[in-house]
């Protein structure tokens, strides 16, 4: 789901996902279950039963972690299973994009290809024969 978003060019909904699953869901719920949850319901766990009476500790901050997570993965694929009316819309933004890009990258080609032949000009050679001088070097290039 995570990929969806980020193909169809969403960030936004991404940051949506882990801002709402790690800090408004994994963080609360790992400090209550770290610090708050009473441990009787964990007596069976020996570890539990005889060092505290609340909090699960490091087990509860991996259970408050995980709940975080498995909440960003679900509200990701709710935001990409609810894209599928928008599909003829987000093929044709992206055709745009790529013509953009094309015509941007194109563009810089003939711009860096005009810049190497005014830094090239010709010079005669000591031998009488023409050959290429950069600009900036000192080598010659013969033909």
């Amino acid at each position: 789901s995570m990929a969806v978003l980020n193909g169809t060019g969403r960030p936004g909904a991404i940051l949506a996902a882990f801002v709402l699953g790690s800090y408004c869901v994994g963080l609360p719920l790992s400090y209550c279950f770290a610090f708050q949850v009473p441990t009787a319901p964990f007596a069976w766990w020996p570890e539990f039963a005889a060092t505290r009476t609340h909090g699960l500790g490091i087990l509860g901050i991996w259970l408050g972690g995980t709940c975080g997570y498995l909440t960003t993965t679900l509200v990701a694929a709710w935001k990409a299973v609810g894209t599928t009316n928008v599909w003829p819309q987000l093929v044709a933004q992206s055709r745009r994009t790529a013509e953009l890009k094309k015509t941007a990258s194109l563009s810089f080609v003939d711009h860096t290809l005009s810049m190497v032949e005014s830094s090239v000009h010709q010079s005669p050679s000591k031998d009488g024969q023409d050959s290429m001088l950069l600009a900036f070097g000192t080598e010659s290039l013969e033909d």
